[in-house]
């Protein structure tokens, strides 16, 4: 990337912010390193690029499952070739849905199972696999109907947020509002189930 573009920036979860510039390249090297250690194959690489505050191109790659995801705004996601489309569920009891929990535990912790609780009652079931850019892929692919996090840094969400978007699907905050790179929370869906998991979220934090 320096040889190709030596004026961009780089922020990776390794090293951190290097460079200034309108374009930055945000980096997983390892999305689900736990996965990883394991030997579960739900890990991978993912690379966003942000202008302006928004991401225009993005790449992921799983290797376990021979999966490479690109998209650039404007012209579609794609996984090997194939166009990919967020699914057509309409209803949150129909939904499968992914979420994430962070490493903090106590009060944090409590809070996460606040929100999972009514989901595991209402949708089909929830996942937890392990790796958020991996989830995000799932929803772009319309095999998860949702995915919700807290505490997710830059470099967990930047492809996949142009994935969703440029699959037909949504992404907000948890009250709904429009979500960037930097909000350490995020709520993906096909669109068509978005307000009815706002609502359970947003109770759950009443």
């Amino acid at each position: 990337i320096k040889e190709a573009f030596p004026t961009h920036a780089i922020l990776a979860e390794e090293s951190g912010k290097q460079g200034e510039s309108e374009y930055t390249w945000v980096i997983d090297p390892l999305d689900g390193t736990t996965n990883y250690a394991h030997q579960i194959p739900f890990f991978c690489t993912s690379i966003g690029v942000e202008l302006k505050g928004e991401i225009i191109v993005a790449a992921v790659a799983d290797p376990i499952h021979r999966d490479l995801y690109v998209a650039v705004k404007g012209r579609g996601a794609f996984k090997n070739d194939r166009k990919l489309s967020v699914s057509t569920t309409q209803d949150l009891k129909d939904a499968l849905l992914g979420t994430g929990f962070a490493y903090q535990k106590g009060a944090e912790l409590a809070k996460a199972v606040d929100i999972l609780k009514p989901f595991m009652e209402i949708t089909r079931g929830v996942r937890r696999c392990g790796s958020a850019v991996w989830d995000l892929c799932q929803v772009a692919d319309g095999r998860f109907d949702g995915f919700w996090e807290r505490h997710l840094q830059p470099w967990d969400v930047a492809a996949g947020i142009l994935f969703i978007l440029e699959a037909g699907g949504k992404v907000s905050r948890f009250d709904g509002s429009p979500s960037t790179l930097y909000d350490h929370q995020i709520v993906v869906s096909n669109g068509r189930i978005h307000q009815q998991m706002i609502d359970i979220i947003m109770g759950a934090a009443e």
